[in-house]
């Protein structure tokens, strides 16, 4: 099972950064996010950091957004 949380700076969460964790039986990260700016629509909206065992910050991973088929309402994952 794993645990992540996110705190956004801003309600605008398409420019906001943030702050938050993953974590898991195994390992607990703090992980740092920040947009992405790219005309492809395809990219992610924010890239999700992490710090390695040295200190060095690493792409760990990231944000999309995505439109439910259903309701045509935005979501992010």
């Amino acid at each position: 099972m794993t645990t992540n949380c996110i705190k956004f700076t801003s309600a605008d969460f398409e420019t906001a950064k943030g702050v938050g964790s993953i974590s898991t039986l195994t390992f607990d990260l703090d992980i740092t996010v920040e947009p992405v700016s790219s005309a492809n629509p395809m990219a992610p909206t924010h890239r999700v950091l992490g710090r390695s065992p040295r200190g060095k910050l690493v792409e760990c991973g990231g944000i999309w957004k995505k439109q439910n088929k259903e309701t045509g309402a935005d979501y992010y994952t």
